[in-house]
């Protein structure tokens, strides 16, 4: 076993099959993305709504001598002004309900422009054509990893890389195509990166550029739990964590994601990994099919 992780290997050795990556494509992914943004800003939108029903009903009136404000109620559709300068909850809970309702308008017009464009026939018809192609090429045995990433992703994916020399004792799981991970989780991260055909390494090293700085980690320190390519033009840096039951593991795996934010990281020659590309999961982002997706999702377009 301790054997088999140590042998050199390429990303893209753990992707033999790419024709699963055809049914991830760039504008697809940002489709299903702005999807679900209008799905989760939906529901802040309802939730305010229902707030808003229970707020009292009128406008605080806000006033200015001098120094000292004076706050007023009034009522909708009446001219009389009542003086509540002296009960502060009611001057906030007023004063909420005019945010509210504010951020409610400006929701409601959001959406109406995030919905206009998931609807655009321009950008389904594109993606439809270009799934209709990504589907063609897989067919005949082209490598879509050369097609869907840039040359030096590519050069990225074909680099030989050692994984991890140390505690290689703990790789009890296999994925699928036979990579020996260290948990039942990250097997089927892994397997499932294979299953679509989308090169990946793991726990292969972080290379931190620490340029001398003090308190610096180790340049050998971390090895990630997967890389990938991503549809921005870089590497997506990964790390799931699922061992919280394990002492000290939660102070260790906040100083790692400290450090990776902390110091530079460089996959590709002259682009340090963006700080959005450190992407992290927990065992409820595994937990089904759909989860999985929008982990995949996450990998591939980490935004």
């Amino acid at each position: 076993m301790g054997e088999h992780n140590n042998q050199i290997r390429t990303a893209r050795d753990a992707a033999r099959n790419c024709r699963g990556l055809s049914q991830y494509s760039f504008l697809q992914l940002t489709s299903e993305l702005l999807r679900d943004t209008i799905r989760r800003e939906q529901g802040v939108l309802d939730s305010m709504k229902q707030e808003l029903a229970l707020c009292e009903a009128g406008q605080l009136r806000i006033r200015k001598k001098g120094e000292k404000c004076y706050f007023g109620y009034k009522e909708r559709g009446s001219e009389r002004e009542s003086s509540i300068s002296g009960e502060p909850e009611r001057i906030q809970n007023l004063a909420r309900r005019g945010i509210l309702t504010s951020s409610i308008k400006a929701l409601e017009h959001r959406l109406k422009m995030l919905e206009r464009v998931a609807g655009n026939s321009e950008e389904a018809y594109y993606d439809f054509q270009m799934k209709k192609r990504l589907e063609r090429f897989a067919n005949v045995e082209i490598d879509l990893s050369h097609l869907l990433f840039t040359k030096e992703q590519n050069e990225w994916i074909d680099e030989p890389y050692t994984p991890n020399p140390y505690n290689r004792d703990s790789l009890t799981m296999q994925t699928s195509s036979g990579i020996w991970v260290r948990s039942k989780s990250e097997a089927i991260i892994g397997t499932s990166l294979e299953v679509i055909g989308l090169p990946y390494r793991s726990d292969d090293l972080v290379r931190i550029i620490t340029d001398g700085n003090k308190g610096a980690p180790f340049k050998d320190t971390y090895f990630a739990d997967f890389k990938t390519p991503n549809f921005l033009g870089g590497i997506t840096v990964h790390e799931h964590l699922g061992a919280f039951q394990i002492d000290h593991y939660a102070d260790n795996a906040l100083q790692r994601l400290n450090d990776y934010h902390g110091f530079t990281v460089i996959e590709i020659k002259g682009r340090p990994v963006a700080s959005n590309e450190f992407t992290w999961s927990f065992e409820s982002d595994i937990s089904d099919a759909e989860s999985i997706k929008r982990l995949i999702r996450k990998l591939l377009l980490p935004l």
